[in-house]
């Protein structure tokens, strides 16, 4: 059930392993750090939680389809973000349930299982979780600038523990953001996962180059040239064009502070937006929203048209419901 791994001149204890995780897109930690626990032990037809590249179940679709256990009035995610343990652990569930397609058969079971009072109990309960063949789905306060943990924050991120050293508070985790395997103090982690701050309501843009994949796949442009033609191409809108477009739609001032403000966020796949964002009326933002996503801008690389899209992600108390608490998930 276990076996002995080396990293870093370290030899840590570990679940038997299988299956290559993936990296994490936007605000998305919850559903890769799922997916690749999962992935971990074995179980390798989870489809991963991007949209689909495959036939089979979109972990981001199940969470986006249900409400929130923790969070009455709230879906469970709007990109792919997770804040509370409780929606966590039903949506290892709804995986489980979906991935055995009617089967009798449970893939993995899954708990809820507090830290405790301090850093030894914890270190007490993912190792005793670890000799049994399982993996943890750790949430932890971090540092918004190099994403490490830190107590005390408003930044919340889920990471995959894989194994202890014997003899020391080392434990081996995986980070979906950075996709690298880390060794982190123990001390660390209590206290990051023990101590939070809600997170606040944002504001957060993704821009979807289409038919990317099939462009790469004939020997095209790489991501970051395509991504950086149509960004460039929807920045160039921010002239007359697009305010004589805007009009009617939104407000000449905030729309055109609007596209400013897209033209300014730095390049990735899904960013957080300016705080000045916030001061922009929700109400004309969704017009904003569906004036982007019915707008086709030309992709001069590919041919291939993109889409923006802007989600509002509310406000949660996830210092209430993700601090001192983690998903033990664990082969069937």
């Amino acid at each position: 059930m276990t076996k002995q791994a080396s990293v870093m001149g370290m030899t840590f204890t570990i679940a038997n392993q299988a299956g290559v995780p993936l990296q994490q897109l936007g605000p998305t930690c919850g559903i890769y750090a799922l997916h690749n626990a999962v992935t971990f032990l074995g179980i390798l037809d989870a489809t991963p939680p991007r949209k689909l590249q495959k036939p089979g179940v979109s972990i981001r679709q199940l969470a986006k389809d249900a409400d929130s256990a923790a969070f009455p009035g709230n879906k469970m995610s709007y990109v792919g973000e997770i804040f509370a343990t409780e929606d966590m652990l039903e949506l290892a569930e709804k995986l489980n349930e979906r991935l055995k397609a009617g089967s009798s058969k449970e893939l993995f079971e899954t708990w809820l299982v507090s830290s405790g009072k301090d850093a030894q109990t914890l270190f007490g309960r993912l190792k005793a979780a670890i000799d049994l063949g399982s993996v943890l789905v750790f949430p932890i306060a971090v540092d918004p600038d190099d994403g490490m943990p830190k107590a005390n924050t408003d930044a919340q991120h889920w990471i995959v523990i894989l194994g202890y050293e014997e003899g020391s508070y080392r434990l081996l985790c995986y980070d979906s953001n950075k996709q690298a395997v880390d060794v982190r103090e123990l001390k660390a982690l209590f206290e990051a996962n023990g101590q939070m701050k809600a997170f606040p309501a944002s504001w957060w843009v993704k821009l979807v180059p289409r038919l990317f994949a099939s462009a790469a796949q004939m020997g095209g442009p790489s991501y970051p040239e395509v991504f950086s033609s149509v960004f460039n191409t929807f920045a160039a809108m921010t002239g007359p064009q697009a305010k004589a477009t805007l009009d009617g739609v939104v407000d000449n001032n905030e729309g055109t502070a609007a596209l400013d403000k897209l033209k300014a966020w730095p390049l990735g796949a899904q960013s957080k937006a300016p705080a000045a964002f916030d001061e922009l009326d929700p109400a004309k933002l969704g017009l904003l929203n569906k004036w982007l996503s019915d707008t086709k801008i030309e992709n001069a690389l590919t041919g291939a048209d993109a889409l923006l899209s802007v989600n509002h992600l509310p406000r949660r108390s996830s210092d209430t419901h993700l601090a001192g608490r983690f998903i033990e998930i664990k082969p069937a």
